[in-house]
């Protein structure tokens, strides 16, 4: 497994910046399956959401194929 840094974890405002919609439309699209589960660092009820920058990339591949 690779170490996790900061520079291959996304958080939510990533994924909003780089198009993939608003939150809502973010989790949405996780509950279907087109994104990735997040990782949870923390279990306070406002730990914060990351996606692995490498099933993101899995991701946009598939959509620009």
């Amino acid at each position: 497994m690779k170490l996790l840094n900061k520079n291959n974890l996304k958080d939510i405002n990533d994924l909003q910046a780089m198009g993939f919609g608003s939150r809502s439309t973010i989790w949405r699209r996780v509950g279907r399956g087109e994104l990735p589960q997040p990782i949870r660092f923390g279990t306070a009820h406002n730990s914060k959401w990351f996606w692995l920058m490498e099933d993101i990339e899995k991701v946009l591949n598939k959509i620009l194929g």
